[in-house]
């Protein structure tokens, strides 16, 4: 068997023989070896104290991060995993989402007690909306918000898709005349969202994330617009953050999303929630 040297000579000998006779930390296989069996060299490796690597050619991905798990008798799992998917930071994550929703759930109580009425009296229906949305990767689930518009305004007339203030799949604009006067008050100050604490409690949402599309906007997504969905959706984010007045392009919603899920941090998260109450004391809303 031909081995090479340091100079890049090539050495006449057995694997054992080039082991015993020189100074080696680490034993590097990059390519399979005819008449050498990659058990034996990782045998050989590691009777004597030596490190053991073996190259593995795997796929280019345009994001995200390769990950080894090891699952007994010299197997491994390897996973290409394009979000965060575990660790003590998403832990954390959680346990943050559980003492916010607790905190928010407190709040959305004294408006329910202080709003409920005047909701009723201007919408004629139920002061909690209950509307169907897409979670992490596909999970249905229903999102709960205050009324903010009249029992008749929930189906969206064509007239209004004329005045559609984004650009591509998602609907949005200012002054909604669906809205009802005490609604653009609780749009203006954030407390139609209280609600959706209860989907952070229950774990469908989290305080920081993307927006929960409705069900009929992913069905006339792009491959790349599905990996917004790829993190458990948000009260909070970059995009809030950014403003429904600056971004217009669900394009750039999409590329804000995938920014966040390629950075996440709970760093980032906490300043995220920081700015966000900034804003909300400073009635930034919509």
């Amino acid at each position: 068997m031909l081995f090479r040297n340091d100079d890049g000579e090539e050495i006449s000998s057995t694997l054992d023989q080039v082991l015993d006779a020189n100074v080696i930390d680490d034993v590097l296989m990059v390519d399979s070896a005819e008449g050498l069996d990659p058990d034996d060299i990782l045998y050989s490796s590691s009777i004597r104290g030596k490190t053991f690597r073996t190259l593995m050619r795997t796929p280019l991905a345009p994001a995200g991060r390769y990950r080894t798990e090891a699952i007994g008798a010299g197997d491994y799992w390897l996973s290409h995993e394009s979000v965060p998917a575990r660790g003590v930071g998403l832990a954390f994550k959680r346990l943050m989402d559980l003492v916010g929703a607790s905190v928010g759930l407190v709040l959305c109580g004294v408006a329910y007690c202080i709003f409920s009425r005047g909701i009723k009296r201007e919408t004629q229906g139920s002061t909690i909306f209950r509307q169907a949305r897409v979670g992490r990767n596909g999970r249905p689930f229903t999102l709960y918000k205050f009324r903010t518009m009249r029992l008749s305004g929930e189906q969206l007339p064509q007239e209004l898709l004329d005045q559609n203030e984004m650009t591509g799949h998602m609907f949005k604009i200012r002054n909604d005349p669906r809205v009802t006067p005490l609604g653009r008050v609780l749009r203006k100050l954030y407390l139609d969202e209280l609600p959706q604490f209860w989907n952070v409690f229950k774990g469908e949402m989290s305080l920081v994330g993307t927006r929960p599309p409705m069900p009929s906007e992913v069905a006339c997504y792009e491959p790349h617009h599905q990996r917004r969905l790829s993190m458990k959706p948000g009260i909070t984010g970059l995009w809030q953050l950014r403003g429904h007045d600056v971004v217009r392009d669900f394009e750039q919603v999409v590329e804000l999303d995938c920014k966040y899920i390629d950075t996440w941090s709970l760093w980032q998260d906490c300043r995220i929630i920081l700015k966000t109450v900034l804003r909300v004391a400073h009635g930034g809303g919509y």
